[in-house]
């Protein structure tokens, strides 16, 4: 029985496995035992069948008409059983199985594609049989050669594997709602990956019989497993048309893969656009009630101050004429203290931003009133009518966002009552708005080499990140720059955004 008959259902396994690495595997022992027997049990059948075609003695005419069907089944069944062990194994959806399966066996394929045009280019088996024939030690030099071919076989696939584990996994991600709104996509991989195999054995078959003799076992190089398990030898595929079927079939395999690679990609690109839309509305028009809510309060606030005000300086006045008796006022130097104090109370109302954009003066209102809550000092010089080409979202988001990072920052309670500080500037300069943030801040801060932007630490996972990737949207949507910098030593973080006015 052929070397890659044998390893073909570990190797398929691992695949899966690797592409799948990312998803939540099931809590216990159960699940993985269950997994295992499901693999063992597929993998009896898979060996048995393998060995029952080896010694029926079929002809070439009956293995020709009855082999495509054979291994189709074989193999159709062999990946419905791998769903069934990504499902076992992982918290997922059948959907996600399904798609987890096809790149598995697509990144195994393709790897097995990789090594026989290796073994085809550098023939290990022949160079050592020919090597032992010279020698006369053709029966050891032969085992060598095989040896060596499946030695090759296993590095080539390691290395394959661990390109695809660092550059595939990390971008593989399967989103079930929209994978759903996108199931055409997944089937029409499937559709070129299945045709890929079956078009490849089909053809290499037919090229084989025109050749003038049985189907060669270079065969189970080309596909899968191939008739090697079925103990067929014969003249090996011309050189060239060889190599045409592996670049074919090479292109399919990435042309499939490539399909659900940009499938889960548009369902991420999209999830993460909608989550921002969404995180982004509810912002604009908490800011629209928050900004009506404030000028209802500072109104109602203003004309209390002024009545407060009025009051204490007829007490006052009346206190000061001549003839009034004080003491029949009856009214105590600590309530007039009292009462200038509330006033005091009262004029933060009025302190409301006026920085010549209405959105902008309520978001800053608001933040500025929560900080004065919450003890930390928020130093804004904002020209609002610099950002004035924004849309209310777009505010929302970079405003809103950096601010509400930098109080997430300085509320820690270890940090000094000094260094509780927001600084804020926005401003024009060379026909570029800018807008600045910097803060104190506790532990460390990474940033990400990938997208410039500081890595989340927040444990709620449905809006990791969200907040920095709002600002890096609108920033690239308006053509800018972000550049962030965080001084783990001094602990202060900075952020700079730039775009060009509108």
């Amino acid at each position: 029985m052929d070397f890659s008959y044998i390893t073909f259902p570990f190797e398929t396994l691992l695949a899966v496995l690797l592409v799948s690495s990312h998803q939540k595997l099931k809590y216990g022992w159960p699940p993985r035992i269950k997994a295992g027997i499901t693999f063992g049990l597929v993998t009896l059948l898979y060996f048995v069948l393998g060995l029952s075609a080896n010694q029926s003695g079929y002809t070439i005419d009956t293995v020709e008409m009855l082999y495509l069907p054979f291994i189709c089944i074989l193999y159709l069944g062999f990946a419905a059983a791998l769903a069934v062990i990504v499902q076992q194994l992982y918290d997922v959806t059948p959907v996600e199985a399904l798609v987890t399966m096809v790149m598995g066996y697509g990144l195994q394929h393709l790897s097995v594609g990789i090594v026989n045009t290796f073994l085809r280019a550098v023939p290990l088996q022949t160079l050592g049989s020919g090597l032992g024939s010279g020698l006369g030690g053709a029966g050891s030099m032969a085992a060598v050669g095989e040896l060596a071919a499946d030695t090759a076989r296993i590095l080539i696939m390691a290395v394959c594997y661990a390109i695809a584990y660092h550059w595939l996994t990390p971008r593989f991600h399967i989103h079930v709602e929209a994978v759903q709104q996108s199931m055409r996509w997944v089937w029409l991989s499937v559709f070129i990956l299945s045709s890929a195999i079956v078009f490849n054995m089909v053809l290499t078959i037919e090229v084989t019989s025109h050749a003038g003799g049985a189907a060669a076992s270079s065969l189970g190089a080309m596909g899968t497993g191939g008739l090697a398990a079925l103990g067929m030898t014969g003249p090996v595929v011309p050189l060239a048309v060889e190599y045409s079927f592996r670049i074919m079939d090479f292109l399919c395999t990435l042309l499939g893969m490539s399909v659900l690679l940009l499938v889960s990609t548009r369902d991420q690109l999209m999830s993460d656009l909608d989550m921002l839309t969404h995180l982004n509305e509810a912002k604009v028009q908490h800011y629209d009630m928050s900004r009506e809510n404030m000028e209802l309060v500072n109104a109602k606030f203003h004309d209390v101050r002024k009545s407060l005000a009025s009051v204490r300086a007829t007490i006052q006045n009346l206190d000061g004429l001549s003839g009034v008796d004080s003491d029949a006022l009856n009214v105590p130097a600590e309530s007039l203290k009292s009462m200038q104090e509330l006033e005091n109370a009262i004029r933060i109302y009025d302190s409301i931003f006026q920085t010549g954009d209405d959105f902008i003066d309520s978001v800053l209102t608001e933040k500025s009133l929560y900080c004065s809550a919450h003890s930390i000092r928020f130093n804004a010089m904002v020209d609002g009518r610099a950002f004035s080409f924004l849309e209310p979202a777009d505010v929302a988001a970079l405003f809103g966002n950096i601010i509400d990072n930098a109080i997430e920052a300085v509320e820690s309670s270890s940090l000094p009552d000094e260094q509780r500080v927001i600084e804020l500037s926005a401003h024009v300069s060379g026909g570029y708005a800018v807008l600045s943030s910097s803060n104190f801040y506790t532990g460390s801060v990474t940033i990400s080499s990938e997208t410039g932007l500081p890595v989340s630490a927040k444990t709620d996972s449905r809006f990791h990140g969200y907040g920095m990737k709002s600002i890096a949207a609108v920033v690239q949507e308006r053509g800018g720059q972000v550049n962030v910098q965080a001084d783990n030593d001094a602990h202060i973080f900075e952020i700079r955004v730039v775009l060009p006015v509108e």
